[in-house]
């Protein structure tokens, strides 16, 4: 049994430990990155519409300063980090099985013809020419 001026002791003693470490930056708090938390927004949000103003409220960040990071890191807008990730999901869904229809709704594209316009122009070929490909395989 302690007594409570014992403990009051070591928990003040602890907090100076505490306070010590991180004013020398022997410890420091991490957060994630804007990329890789505007990637967590875009993957839960997968199937909804998504606009650069829905991303830079839930980061907390302006949209240029999202625009201007995700262009730095990654080399790509971020309406093509939207529309890598959506196809992404589109051709997973398709190689299990999926419609197309279904697998452009699921991904947050307004209707499969769309869809089927930002496949072909990010991978070169239908969707329907990327299954037939990847069965042969």
């Amino acid at each position: 049994v302690i007594s409570k001026e014992k403990m009051l002791a070591v928990t003040r003693m602890l907090k100076a430990i505490a306070c010590y470490t991180y004013l020398n930056g022997y410890i420091r708090f991490v957060t994630p990155s804007i990329v890789s938390r505007t990637e967590e927004y875009i993957r839960k949000h997968l199937s909804e519409h998504i606009a650069l103003d829905d991303i830079s409220r839930a980061l907390f960040i302006s949209k240029s300063k999202l625009c201007h990071t995700v262009r730095a890191e990654l080399n790509m807008s971020v309406i093509q980090l939207i529309n890598t990730r959506r196809i992404a999901n589109v051709k997973e869904m398709l190689l299990n099985g999926e419609s197309l229809a279904r697998a452009a709704e699921a991904s947050g594209f307004s209707d499969s013809s769309y869809c089927s316009n930002v496949f072909k122009r990010m991978e070169g070929i239908s969707p329907m020419d990327f299954l037939k490909k990847e069965h042969r395989e």
